[in-house]
């Protein structure tokens, strides 16, 4: 999960919490306030049936205090309204059959379910006795929800419009605070594929923009590190080059061309054709930096031009055939006689079979076997190289041809396969300056196909004499 998601979804979680408890709160502090308004009119209407009473006492008027008590009757939520003397007799009540009863006799009929209220009566400064009214507990329950429902209608209204405008508050700041976090994390990024150029943007002057002003240092010492380094990669590996390629002629002319090679002991051949393989794998290695080099810095150049690819096929024996053979590993071609020819550029493309074989030779497992073969295919000329050897699993296949990636590392280091990351990647680049494409299946335990897709040579094309294309 994001961070700034994270940080909305707390914010959010904050935001609700506080609404829930602040509807809390305002319910609590409602009803207390509506019970307090509901006691305070019961107060009022029996010190008002008290002044009456204290009237009729005094005016010596009796049924005026009973009509009056009759009239409280009329009014919603009150059940009965009595008067009660000094010496504890009911003088006026709602219901008649309590006239001159004590209270110990009410108290033996009075219904349930009442709230009582009293106001003391005086008359003339003295006790006269007391004015009661009993409200109904279930119409004063109706009264209250009713009025907490208005209130909770309007604090759920007043907490979904705060929700609203502050939850996307909440998610614009949550945006805004972690942009520098997620231009930090591009730029990161970037530098982890290679790109040592990248440079953020961050116009904040807190710590995020200090960490952007340190980063952008780091990057910038990173591509002059990474520039010396190329170069210095390049100059080793273009110095090496003629020294290898000697090593492998001489080798090779002594092994197989020189007339005295007869006399070369059995060990001594031994030797040779280690120098032989060494030179070759060097080789390889060492037209692998350079083009690396070359492709990151933009300079690599493709001489796109008719050519039998079946060349670069039958090529691969004389290249690999020692190795393979020290391997056990049988190396065999399929070129059909009548190949068209195809676009592509000799040199480069030499060097994308011999990537390729290369790559199966480290994988494939003595015993095993590499077909190398090319065919015409809709109107394309397809390369492949294909191998008996591990195989690759599906989740790795999209790291083949990354700059140098590898897969399974632990266990190559364990079989002692080496390797610098870079074969694939420069087939792949190579493949495709050269206008084509390159595919791979795969399936672990049964070896794996790579197969380079070229345009065809148009009809009647012909071969550029060698060395035209250097």
């Amino acid at each position: 999960m994001k961070i700034r998601t994270k940080f909305g979804l707390f914010s959010g979680g904050v935001v609700m919490v506080t609404v829930a408890i602040l509807a809390t709160v305002a319910f609590i502090l409602q009803r207390r306030l509506i019970e307090s308004n509901m006691a305070d009119i019961r107060r009022v209407q029996s010190a008002g049936f008290a002044a009456v009473c204290r009237q009729a006492i005094t005016t010596d008027n009796e049924l005026f205090m009973i009509n009056f008590a009759k009239l409280l009757m009329e009014s919603p939520g009150i059940s009965y309204a009595y008067y009660v003397d000094g010496d504890g007799r009911i003088r006026v009540h709602t219901d008649k059959k309590y006239f001159y009863k004590t209270m110990d006799e009410w108290k033996a009929g009075r219904p349930g379910g009442v709230i009582e209220t009293a106001h003391p009566v005086q008359v003339g400064g003295s006790p006269a006795g007391t004015a009661v009214i009993g409200f109904t507990e279930e119409y004063a329950r109706g009264i209250l929800e009713q009025a907490l429902a208005r209130t909770m209608s309007h604090v759920a209204l007043t907490a979904g419009l705060v929700a609203l405008a502050v939850l996307p508050a909440a998610l614009l700041f949550a945006v805004v605070l972690t942009r520098p976090v997620r231009i930090l994390a591009k730029g990161s990024e970037a530098v982890g594929k290679g790109d040592f150029t990248v440079q953020v943007e961050v116009n904040s002057k807190d710590e995020l923009g200090d960490l952007a002003l340190r980063f952008n240092d780091m990057t910038r010492q990173l591509a002059i590190l990474d520039e010396l380094k190329d170069e210095f990669i390049s100059s080793v590996s273009h110095d090496l080059r003629s020294p290898m390629s000697a090593v492998k002629m001489y080798t090779q002319y002594m092994l197989f061309e020189d007339p005295d090679r007869d006399k070369i002991l059995p060990q001594h051949r031994g030797f040779l054709l280690t120098i032989m393989e060494s030179a070759t794998r060097l080789g390889v290695f060492v037209t692998n930096m350079l083009d690396a080099a070359k492709i990151k810095a933009g300079r690599a150049e493709y001489h796109v031009q008719p050519m039998d690819a079946g060349a670069s096929v039958k090529n691969v024996r004389g290249l690999f055939g020692i190795l393979a053979e020290k391997k056990s590993v049988t190396l065999t071609e399929e070129v059909p006689p009548d190949l068209p020819k195809a676009m592509a550029d000799p040199e480069r493309l030499d060097h994308v079979v011999a990537n390729l074989v290369s790559n199966s030779l480290k994988f494939t497992p003595a015993g095993g076997q590499i077909v190398v073969g090319a065919r015409a295919e809709n109107g394309k000329i397809v390369l492949w190289v294909g191998d008996t050897g591990k195989g690759i699993s599906p989740e790795n296949l999209g790291k083949l041809f990354r700059r140098f990636g590898q897969v399974d590392v632990a266990d190559q280091r364990a079989k002692r396969v080496t390797g610098t990351g870079l074969g694939l990647y420069i087939v792949k680049q190579t493949v495709e300056g050269m206008g084509g494409r390159i595919d791979v299946t795969s399936e672990l335990g049964k070896g794996s196909c790579f197969a380079v897709t070229l345009a065809a040579a148009p009809p009647g094309a012909t071969v550029p004499p060698a060395g035209l294309h250097d």
